[in-house]
């Protein structure tokens, strides 16, 4: 059987929307709904079609301490590191500046189904989803009922 999200709250879909999704080598930007030229040409140079930018940080959007949540995203660059992925560490920010920057992991190669996995298991409410040639999504992570 099928593994069903529930779909974003209106208000924390709105955050993610007004939120850069930033790499600083190779230099990207993602933004919801928009292609990402720079992450297509990263794509094809490694050879995938799909990449996830995600976090370990503020699982269910609470804050947690800077100490938590670097010892939360440790264990994710340790886990990505071991899958064999290709990842860059990035972050995400806020237009608004209401949230602080989350460090963050571009990585290329899970298809939908091992991305959102892995944002459920990280408890995120969502991560955003690429594939090549088209924009970035808004893939929801909370499971809902069967």
């Amino acid at each position: 059987m099928p593994i069903i999200y529930q779909p974003i709250d209106e208000r924390l879909r709105k955050a993610y929307e007004n939120t850069d999704y930033r790499v600083d080598a190779p230099a990207l930007c993602l933004h919801i709904h928009e292609p990402c030229p720079a992450l297509d040409q990263l794509l094809t140079e490694q050879q995938s079609t799909t990449a996830v930018f995600i976090t370990a940080w503020n699982p269910g959007s609470r804050r947690l301490s800077s100490s938590e949540n670097e010892r939360r995203q440790q264990a994710l660059l340790e886990l990505v590191a071991a899958s064999g992925w290709m990842a860059f560490p990035g972050y995400g920010h806020g237009r608004a500046g209401d949230w602080p920057a989350e460090e963050s992991l571009l990585i290329i190669g899970p298809d939908e189904t091992q991305a959102r996995r892995l944002g459920h298991a990280l408890g995120q409410v969502a991560i955003v989803g690429y594939r090549k040639g088209g924009n970035a999504e808004l893939w929801s992570c909370v499971v809902g009922d069967q």
